[in-house]
């Protein structure tokens, strides 16, 4: 168990950490899981991409294009 304690603590950093996860309860590893996710993805803090309004026009031609398409294909598929 020393050892194992070792190379965790040695090889633990803040930019690449260890989580030692108990697998003994499916529900509660998966919500730790889950968990070290969502903060790791939130720290990141990502961001949409600044669009120009030129690209922002054709952004929106291409969204009712496919909401056409969508709505074509759902009235297709009940037929």
């Amino acid at each position: 168990m020393q050892v194992y304690s070792d190379v965790l603590t040695n090889t633990s950093t803040r930019h690449a950490p260890w989580h030692v996860i108990p697998a003994d309860n499916k529900w509660f590893m998966r919500y730790l899981v889950d968990q070290i996710l969502c903060d790791t993805v939130a720290a990141l803090k990502p961001d949409y991409p600044a669009v120009t309004q030129k690209e922002s026009e054709e952004i929106e031609k291409y969204k009712a294009l496919l909401l056409k398409e969508s709505k074509k294909e759902a009235a297709t598929s009940k037929a």
